[in-house]
């Protein structure tokens, strides 16, 4: 079922990334009206200097015109 994949920059505590996945979990249970045990989330840590050199550019950019949400910066 639904697995979600998050990136972020590193530096966020266990209990913040825990966190998160309990509410993106939580949410997406509640939206798609599955169950939780069908729900599987994967964080990836990058370092700071890598996101607007590497990730935005490979992962974001290519695909604005097709994200659900955009960013704003």
């Amino acid at each position: 079922m639904p697995h979600i994949s998050v990136t972020l920059i590193e530096g966020k505590s266990d209990d913040q990334k825990r966190a998160l996945a309990q509410a993106i979990a939580r949410e997406t249970c509640r939206t798609l009206g599955v169950d939780e045990k069908y729900v599987s989330i994967e964080l990836t840590e990058l370092a700071r200097e890598d996101w607007q050199t590497r990730f935005y550019p490979e992962h974001i950019a290519p695909k604005l015109p097709e994200l659900l949400k955009k960013p704003s910066y």
